[in-house]
C-alpha cells in the first residue's frame, strides 16, 4: 500500500483535512434527516462551493423532490419549487447512469429548463451532480448536487474529490438507516416480547374484549377484525382498503353485509397458526376487490367461540408478525373463556329453573320465584312458549352448547327478554307476549329465522313446536307437556319445521298415546295398497273413499263433491270392493279407512 509522503503538497494536505472534516461532521449523527442537512453544510464549509443539495427521485409521483439544501448565510429567502418533473430533471440521468453530470453555465443551458430558472433565481452557475448510490426512508434514489456563484473548470481532481463525498455520505447514510432499522427492530422485539405479559395482565384485570383488541392491532400494525361468538360482537380495526372505504363505513359494512360471510369464514377454517391464506371477496359489501387474509378460529373445548381475521399489508407478516399473532390468539383465547364460562353458568342455572318449573318440582313458589329474578326472568310475565329439536346432518352438527349459544344470539336479536334453555336434548324458548300470544307474522318471522339459526349451525333441519301462552308460573308443566306431545307427534309422523296443535286436528290427543311405529304401520296396512294402485294407474280411489265416508256414505252427495255420476261413483265403489276385498257396509271397516286417511294427511302435512 502507498503511503501519503510526509512533504504532500498544501493542496493536497488542505483536501484531506477537509474529508476528514466532511467526515467528522456527517457521522456525527445518526438521524438521517440530520446526515442529509450535515452533508450540504460541511460541503459548504470545508469546500468552495458556494450551495449544495440533495435531491430524491420520485419515481411514483414523477417528480425529482429536494430533500435539503443549504446555502450562504446571506442568501435572500425565495419561494422557489421544491421538485421538478422527471423527464427533464438532471437528478434522474444521474442516478440511472450512475455518473456524475456537469453544467457549466446552469443559467445559459437549454437541455434543464427548471435547473436554469432556479439558477437564475439564486444566482449561481456551475453545477455539478452526482449519485449517491443509497435511497432515502422512503426508498427513493438520492443525487447530490453543488453549485459555484461563477463558471468555474471542473477538472477530474475535483470530480474525485466530490465523488470521494459522495461516497462519505452514502456511507454516514447507510449507517443511519441500519442504526434506524436496528432500533425499529429492537423496538418491536421488545414489544413482542411484553405484549403477552401485558395481555394476559389485562385479561386477568378485567379488561373489555375491545381494549385487549386495541393492543393487539397497535403492536401486529396489520389492520383485523375479532370475532367474539360469546357476545355476539365485532371488535373492527383500520379499514384494509382506505383508497375505497372509510373506516365509519367499514365498521357498518362488517357488522351488516360482509357479517355473515366472515363469521362462516371463522367456523370453517382449521387454525393454521396465521400460515394459511384465504380469498376474501367483498364484493358482497359493494367492493370489487378480493382480498388474501389470515383467518384464524379460537376455540375452547373444541368449540369455536369466535376468531381473528388478519388482512395482511403488501409483503405479508414477518417473523415479529406472526410471533404478536400467535401472544395474541393466548390471550384473546383466555379472555373468550371468561365469556364461555360465564355462558355455561348462566345456562346451566337458567336449565336448573326450568326443569323444576316444567315438573312442578317446588315447594316454595316466592323462593323459586325470586331466584328466577336473580337470573333475569319473570315466572309471573304471559309469555309464549316454544320448543325446539334439531336432526344432525353430517359432520357439520355441533354440540348442545354451541347450538344453544346461536339460539340465544338469534333470540335476543329479535326479543332481548326471551330466554332460551337446554331440557335434555331440546331447547326450551320463553318470550314475553300479550295474552292472546305473538301475532301470527311476528311468529312466521321468528320461526324462518330459528330455522334457518338451526341449519347454518348444525346442517340439519329444525322442529320447532308452537306451544301454548301461560301466565304463571303453576300453568308451567301442562304448558310444556302440551309441547312434548306435539314433539311426540311430530317424531311420529316424521314431520319437520313448524308444528303446532291445529297441524294434526281433532285426533292429536288420540294419536298422541299411539307407539310411534303402530302408526305408519297402520297407515300401509289399511291404505298403503291403494295409494300405490292410484300412484300406478293414476286414479283416484283413495279420494273416492274418503269423499264417500265424510259424505256419511251417501251417493248423491259424494258424487257432486267428486264432480261425477252417481253411476260412475258406484262402479269405482265396486272396483275398489273387488281389487281390495273392501265392504263398505262394514261400519269397522268404514272407521278404519276413514282414520287412515285421516292419519296419512297428517303425515303428509295435508290437515
Amino acid at each position: 500500500m502507498q503511503l501519503l509522503s510526509l512533504d504532500a503538497p498544501p493542496a493536497t494536505r488542505r483536501r484531506l483535512q477537509n474529508l476528514r472534516q466532511i467526515a467528522d461532521a456527517v457521522n456525527a449523527t445518526s438521524d438521517l434527516n440530520a446526515v442529509f442537512e450535515r452533508i450540504v453544510f460541511a460541503v459548504c464549509h470545508h469546500t468552495g462551493w458556494w450551495s449544495s443539495g440533495i435531491m430524491a427521485v420520485n419515481r411514483a409521483s414523477g417528480y425529482s423532490e429536494l430533500v435539503t439544501r443549504y446555502g450562504p448565510p446571506d442568501e435572500m429567502p425565495l419561494s422557489l419549487p421544491t421538485r421538478w418533473p422527471l423527464e427533464t430533471s438532471p437528478s434522474r440521468l444521474v442516478v440511472d447512469h450512475k455518473q456524475p453530470i456537469i453544467i457549466p453555465d446552469a443559467q445559459t443551458s437549454s437541455a434543464y429548463p427548471e435547473y436554469r430558472l432556479d439558477a437564475l433565481a439564486r444566482g449561481y452557475r456551475t453545477v455539478v451532480l452526482f449519485p449517491l448510490n443509497v435511497t432515502d426512508a422512503e426508498g427513493r434514489e438520492l443525487a447530490f448536487a453543488v453549485h459555484a456563484r461563477q463558471c468555474v473548470d471542473v477538472d477530474e481532481e475535483e470530480l474525485d474529490f466530490l465523488a470521494t463525498i459522495a461516497h462519505l455520505g452514502a456511507i454516514a447514510v447507510n449507517k443511519a438507516k441500519s442504526l434506524k432499522t436496528e432500533r425499529m427492530f429492537s423496538a418491536r422485539l421488545q414489544r413482542t416480547l411484553d405484549l403477552n405479559a401485558t395481555l394476559f395482565a389485562r385479561v386477568l384485570a378485567g379488561v373489555s374484549m375491545a381494549g385487549i383488541a386495541t393492543i393487539v392491532e397497535s403492536t401486529l400494525l396489520h389492520p383485523l377484525i375479532i370475532i367474539d361468538f360469546t357476545s355476539d360482537e365485532f371488535y373492527i380495526g383500520r379499514s384494509p382498503e382506505p383508497g375505497l372505504i372509510n373506516e365509519r363505513r367499514w365498521a357498518e359494512l362488517v357488522r351488516g353485509k360482509l357479517a355473515k360471510e366472515l363469521c362462516g369464514l371463522i367456523q370453517r377454517v382449521a387454525p393454521s397458526e396465521f400460515r394459511q391464506l384465504y380469498a376474501l371477496d367483498l364484493a358482497s359489501a359493494g367492493i370489487a376487490v378480493t382480498r388474501s387474509v389470515h383467518a384464524e378460529p379460537l376455540k375452547v373445548d373444541d368449540e369455536t367461540v369466535g376468531g381473528i381475521i388478519l388482512f395482511p399489508k403488501p409483503g405479508g407478516l414477518d417473523d415479529f408478525d406472526f410471533l404478536a399473532a400467535q401472544e395474541a390468539t393466548f390471550a384473546l383465547s383466555a379472555q373468550l373463556i371468561r365469556g364461555h364460562v360465564a355462558f355455561r353458568q348462566l345456562a346451566s342455572e337458567l336449565s336448573d329453573l326450568f326443569e323444576r318449573v316444567i315438573e312442578g318440582a317446588w315447594s316454595n313458589e316466592k323462593a323459586l320465584c325470586s331466584r328466577a329474578a336473580q337470573l333475569g326472568v319473570d315466572l309471573n310475565q304471559t309469555s309464549q312458549l316454544f320448543v325446539v329439536s334439531h336432526v344432525r346432518a353430517g359432520e357439520q352438527a355441533s354440540d348442545g352448547v354451541a347450538l344453544l349459544r346461536v339460539l340465544n344470539r338469534t333470540l335476543k336479536q329479535h326479543a332481548p327478554s326471551a330466554v332460551v334453555v337446554a331440557i335434555g336434548q331440546e331447547y326450551l324458548m320463553r318470550l314475553v307476549c300479550g295474552a292472546d300470544g305473538i301475532p301470527e307474522k311476528r311468529r312466521e318471522r321468528l320461526i324462518a329465522t330459528f330455522a334457518n339459526a338451526v341449519h347454518l349451525e348444525t346442517g340439519g333441519d329444525a322442529l320447532i313446536i308452537e306451544g301454548p301462552v301461560v301466565s304463571g308460573i303453576g300453568e308451567y308443566p301442562a304448558a310444556f307437556e302440551a309441547c312434548q306431545r306435539l314433539m311426540a307427534l311430530a317424531h311420529m309422523f316424521d314431520r319437520k319445521g313448524w308444528i303446532r296443535q291445529r297441524d294434526f286436528g281433532p285426533f292429536a290427543l288420540l294419536i298422541s298415546a299411539l307407539d310411534d311405529k303402530a302408526v305408519p304401520g297402520f297407515i300401509g296396512e289399511t291404505v298403503g295398497v291403494i295409494k300405490t294402485y292410484d300412484q300406478k294407474h293414476g286414479t283416484g280411489l283413495l279420494e273416492t273413499i274418503a269423499t264417500f265416508n265424510d259424505s256419511g256414505c251417501r251417493y248423491q252427495a259424494a258424487a257432486n263433491q267428486l264432480g261425477i255420476h252417481v253411476s260412475t261413483l258406484r262402479y269405482r265403489l265396486n272396483r275398489l270392493e273387488e281389487l281390495f276385498s273392501i265392504d263398505f257396509t262394514n261400519p269397522e271397516t268404514r272407521f278404519a279407512l276413514s282414520l287412515a286417511i285421516r292419519l296419512d294427511n297428517i303425515r303428509e302435512g295435508r290437515v
